[in-house]
């Protein structure tokens, strides 16, 4: 996936290509940018017992990777229980968890095939795949910032994509946690999706950017019980260079990991590709066409791989 940046960015884009009334007010578009970042703040939950913890980074994997459409039609379907005034809240929402799940979709087989050239030209940077993947998206959030805002993490810090409302939390939470039930048999409290989005905002405060003497120090930290740092992986680096390896500008051959097939996109070029299906792919969710949808997301999951 791009990381946090990238997928604000694009729902900014994205947003503009729904019809007119879709998005009513403020906190609609907070709620449908709060869905641009999918389920990911799940993964974050990390102020939490063990269990609850354990569950929420397993829902997270689980909806990346199983069930695609009928996740989106379980959360369509939670927003109709919604009280009256609260359903255009939650349709915003659910909108952006499609928009999510375009761009991971489109643009993590380029993000996977640069991660195995990586590995495969180095053992000891195949020894720590994770971390070479945060990389890869920290490196596309940072360009993609400068290069359609012209602004850095100093700017627009990586924290304020989350801005949302405390009715925005609460809703977003009722929604997830019936589709965890409906569709995974999984009881988690609606009330986690809003501590976990917390806890995701905490994490990029305390990491970006990472020059700053505190995020050092967590970083030094970190790598003293881990030998390597996640963490610093994941921040992102200020940079004004119109230059960017990850996004692949040269459009130098990949091989898609999945697929096998060989591709010369860029990033820009996926970013692009993805807003071009936004308009039908949210069409089909608003009217509840799920043969449609499902004809859309063509049995692939957040990873660009065969579901």
């Amino acid at each position: 996936m791009p990381a946090i940046l990238a997928h604000h960015l694009f729902g900014e884009d994205a947003s503009v290509l729904l019809p007119e009334g879709m998005l009513a007010n403020q906190q609609d578009l907070l709620a449908f940018l709060l869905g641009n970042q999918g389920v990911d703040p799940l993964w974050a939950h990390g102020l939490a017992s063990p269990g609850v913890a354990h569950a929420c980074h397993q829902l997270a994997s689980r909806v990346h990777t199983e069930r695609i459409t009928d996740v989106l039609m379980s959360m369509r379907g939670a927003v109709s229980q919604l009280d009256e005034d609260e359903r255009s809240i939650g349709r915003a929402f659910v909108l952006g968890i499609a928009a999510h799940y375009l761009l991971d979709s489109m643009a993590h087989p380029l993000i996977c095939a640069q991660e195995e050239e990586l590995a495969q030209a180095d053992a000891e940077l195949a020894a720590c795949r994770d971390e070479v993947h945060a990389i890869i998206e920290s490196d596309l959030d940072s360009w993609t910032l400068w290069e359609t805002r012209h602004l850095t993490v100093l700017d627009a810090p990586s924290s304020r994509a989350l801005a949302r409302t405390s009715q925005v939390e609460r809703i977003a939470g009722v929604i997830v946690s019936h589709m965890a039930k409906e569709i995974f048999g999984m009881e988690l409290s609606a009330s986690e999706f809003a501590k976990a989005v917390r806890d995701y905002q905490l994490l990029y405060k305390a990491i970006d950017p990472p020059a700053l003497l505190s995020s050092r120090l967590l970083f030094f930290v970190e790598r003293l019980g881990l030998k390597r740092s996640r963490l610093r992986a994941q921040a992102h680096v200020i940079t004004t260079s119109d230059k960017c390896a990850s996004a692949n500008l040269e459009h130098r051959p990949w091989r898609n990991p999945t697929t096998g097939e060989i591709s010369v996109a860029s990033f820009p070029d996926l970013y692009h590709d993805a807003l071009f299906a936004w308009p039908e792919f949210s069409r089909c969710l608003v009217v509840g066409d799920k043969e449609r949808l499902d004809l859309m997301v063509g049995g692939i999951d957040y990873y660009g791989r065969a579901l």
